[in-house]
């Protein structure tokens, strides 16, 4: 008798999970629908905007003004997502693809330079991201670099780095004016997948760049730090 009760009990436990769920996601696609505007039958549209809300939550209604007014958005639906550059002549599409890929798949703004307009793109859930070098007149990709150490998105200066291809040197590129410095490192302290995330925090004054970073021996954690003057590229 004992055993049946426990079986009857069971069962309505798992009878209210069931209402109690249906009537969570009934909550929220009522207040998708209500914010939408969306047919009550509709369910697939439904998914298709609570899928834009991620967009939402990356860009929300941010745009960029350059130095000559033109200005940087981003505009997306439940299709199609695309990076707009809007000046008093022209609006031109930067970038577009499918919004039902992840926002940290599209271009990214990271910095206005002289001539260029500097982007962040193509990263995948735990990185590596690749970065984009774009020409201001004529809008075309002039290069593309892989993950980058620094960026000096919110600095002063116009430099990045990012590691040479045996990972035993620094390349300290001014984007400006193209001059570049080589910085030696102990090579064996950068032996993570990504080596790139070794550096977590990144200063600059006075023309120097100071790169904090990690490295491993034996297991144990250690901490350093590279101090780079980039007077001699400026």
């Amino acid at each position: 008798m004992q055993k049946y009760i426990a079986v009857i009990i069971l069962l309505l436990v798992s009878y209210c999970l069931f209402i109690t769920q249906n009537d969570s996601i009934a909550k929220t696609n009522f207040i998708y629908r209500k914010h939408y505007n969306i047919s009550k039958n509709d369910n697939a549209e439904v998914a298709e905007m609570c899928d834009t809300m991620a967009y939402n939550l990356w860009f929300g209604n941010d745009s960029d003004t350059l130095t000559n007014g033109d200005i940087l958005y981003y505009k997306y639906d439940c299709n199609d997502f695309f990076l707009i550059k809007k000046s008093p002549k022209s609006v031109d599409t930067l970038f577009f693809m499918s919004s039902g890929l992840h926002p940290r798949l599209a271009y990214i703004f990271i910095k206005e330079l002289k001539k260029h307009l500097l982007f962040r793109a193509g990263c995948s859930g735990n990185g590596p991201c690749y970065y984009i070098l774009m020409d201001k007149i004529t809008l075309k990709e002039k290069k593309v670099f892989e993950e980058l150490i620094y960026t000096g998105e919110t600095d002063s200066n116009t430099c990045i780095m990012y590691f040479n291809k045996n990972i035993d040197k620094i390349i300290v590129h001014n984007l400006n004016n193209n001059k570049k410095k080589k910085i030696d490192i102990i090579e064996s302290r950068f032996t993570d997948v990504i080596p790139e995330y070794q550096f977590y925090e990144k200063t600059f004054y006075n023309d120097i760049i100071t790169l904090k970073y990690f490295y491993m021996i034996n297991e144990k954690s250690y901490d350093d730090s590279l101090s780079i003057n980039i007077k001699s590229i400026q």
